[in-house]
């Protein structure tokens, strides 16, 4: 009984989490493509509370993370990618 109530406070408390997000998506140019090491370490910013996603684009050099805009900011985004060792560049910015 205790378990399932856990489970059901674990999945409330997630659905509750994104129906107040802002998610926004930031897209970097990356210079030298990342190794074994900063693959590792990007999994760990995955675990940052407020990083939804990574992603990468191999073609196009560039790797986008989607972020909950009210715990963090492109800048925090960035520190986090350097940190882990990502070789970024510039953030690709949207035509208006």
């Amino acid at each position: 009984m205790l378990k399932e109530l856990w489970l059901w406070t674990a999945r409330l408390g997630t659905i509750l989490d994104e129906e107040y997000m802002t998610l926004l998506e930031v897209t970097f140019y990356h210079g030298l493509p990342p190794g074994e090491r900063e693959l590792q370490a990007l999994d760990r910013v995955r675990q940052v509370y407020g990083v939804r996603k990574t992603w990468f684009d191999e073609k196009a050099h560039t790797i986008s993370v989607e972020y909950d805009e009210s715990r963090l900011t492109e800048h925090d985004i960035a520190a986090l990618l350097r940190n882990a060792g990502m070789d970024i560049r510039a953030a690709l910015r949207a035509a208006a």
